[in-house]
């Protein structure tokens, strides 16, 4: 198959993109950043050069492709909007290319999208009104009805590898400039984990398997806030302790703050049961690898 990508640079894009190379295929991705363009084409990677809002180029490449995967993400808080929008905008696009074709187009989302949750959520559990990239899965379900393959796949907060994950990352730096690593409240969120890994094997199951227009679940570990921070305190041998909302806003930002107190797990029982996918990594392995980071 071809195979057009974006965000094939990012941190779960490139996972994937050797993955889909070993298996066979021919991958074609849209890249931004010309020196990545060369690392990328070294691999045998077809460099197609262009951005997010270049909606021509990307349908062009959409038609000419036995199939899309959509990675990649503007990942500016103070933009929210905007890359909504662009987000959506590149969805449609897709679609349209690809109507009435029934060529698969995966499209990413996150788990934030579902707020907190009380248990363990599936992928019937209901999403918040309010802007979020819920907004993008309604668009990419509804290209199911017009001869599209879409997939939703729905990543956890935390996607890690070895040396950690970048919001993890964000959390660990604070610590150190305070001087004691922080939960919010109680600690008693919690949230999912997958490695790398485990998640870009789930959209190369998902191309093979995935049901038009379906959402999946894929996480394979979970921690709370107050695990998290003890383990960050334990490594960096400095003390951990509980903080208001307010004062987690001031830490990491208003937006920020939210999203790492959120209580989101998630239930990936319809991933193993439609796509086979199994998550290779235990649970242990995310306080194996935070401990690699610091």
């Amino acid at each position: 198959m071809k195979i057009f990508i974006t965000g094939a640079t990012g941190f779960v894009g490139k996972c994937l993109t050797e993955l889909l190379l070993k298996d066979g295929h021919t991958v074609a991705a849209l890249v931004r950043d010309k020196s990545k363009a060369s690392a990328l084409s070294h691999k045998g990677v077809i460099t197609v050069e262009g951005t997010l809002t270049s909606l021509g180029l990307i349908r062009e490449e959409a038609s000419k492709a036995n199939a899309v995967v959509h990675l990649a993400f503007i990942h500016d808080m103070t933009k929210y909007a905007e890359a909504m929008k662009t987000d959506g905008d590149l969805i449609a696009t897709v679609i349209q290319a690809l109507k009435g074709t029934n060529k698969p187009f995966i499209i990413t989302s996150g788990g934030a999208v579902l707020g907190s949750v009380d248990t363990p959520a599936d992928e019937s559990h209901p999403v918040p009104k309010g802007p979020s990239r819920a907004d993008s899965e309604v668009l990419a379900i509804e290209g199911a009805q017009q001869g599209v393959g879409t997939i939703v796949i729905r990543l956890p907060t935390n996607v890690y590898d070895s040396t950690g994950s970048g919001f993890y990352k964000m959390q660990a730096a604070k610590a150190q400039e305070k001087g004691f690593a922080m939960y919010t409240g109680d600690g008693k969120y919690e949230q999912s984990n997958v490695h790398v890994e485990d998640a870009a094997a789930a959209y190369v199951l998902a191309l093979q398997h995935g049901k038009p227009g379906s959402i999946y679940h894929i996480a394979s570990g979970k921690h709370s806030g107050k695990e998290l921070a003890e383990a960050t305190a334990r490594k960096l041998g400095i003390q951990s302790r509980g903080i208001s909302p307010e004062e987690a806003a001031e830490v990491y930002g208003s937006l920020m703050s939210i999203f790492f107190a959120l209580n989101i797990v998630m239930d990936s029982s319809k991933a193993r049961r439609e796509l086979h996918w199994v998550g290779r990594y235990p649970a242990s392995a995310y306080f194996d690898a935070i401990a690699g980071t610091l």
